[in-house]
């Protein structure tokens, strides 16, 4: 998305959220409910960050915080209303775009997901056959000696163990 939209939209949340914080605002000169929540909400907030700022600051810990007057308060629980409406937009923009059908972010994981599993394979498959040629070359120094070691056993249990396991895996 160019930077010039982005700006657009961004200007077109917080023109949402004004009307939204307007419309809030209405309520809760209507309803005393409403105005109620918003003044409880925001003397929880106001109180919260009164407490964090001063210990930010390093003023110690605080008993009490003077309460908001009911204007203010109601000025604040609007405009944390409409920071959520805000955030919400935006949040559901993002999963819009992120779930949307034929998303190429989800082919590419995909498409890494399976090329790792690839190299993985590969790479054990070399290690199989190093595994292979080193057992072929004790075996030979084995033989070149006269007597067995103790990787003879341990060899005879390790590729007993692999086709019994390769066993499985054509089964499945």
């Amino acid at each position: 998305m160019p930077f010039p939209l982005v700006k657009l939209v961004a200007l077109g949340f917080k023109q949402a959220s004004k009307y939204v914080s307007e419309i809030a605002k209405r309520r809760a000169k209507e309803n005393d409910r409403f105005k109620q929540m918003l003044i409880r909400g925001a003397g929880w907030y106001h109180v919260i960050q009164t407490k964090a700022r001063l210990n930010v600051l390093g003023m110690g810990k605080v008993k009490e915080v003077k309460p908001l007057s009911e204007k203010a308060a109601i000025d604040l629980g609007v405009n944390i209303v409409g920071d959520i409406v805000m955030v919400l937009c935006a949040l559901g923009i993002y999963y819009g775009f992120e779930n949307r059908p034929g998303s190429k972010h989800k082919e590419r994981e995909e498409e890494e997901r399976v090329e790792e599993m690839r190299v993985l394979k590969e790479a054990v498959m070399y290690q199989s056959d190093k595994l292979d040629q080193q057992a072929e070359r004790i075996k030979e120094l084995e033989r070149v000696l006269g007597a067995p070691t103790i990787f003879t056993s341990i060899s005879d249990k390790v590729k007993a163990s692999m086709s019994d396991n390769e066993k499985v895996n054509t089964k499945s």
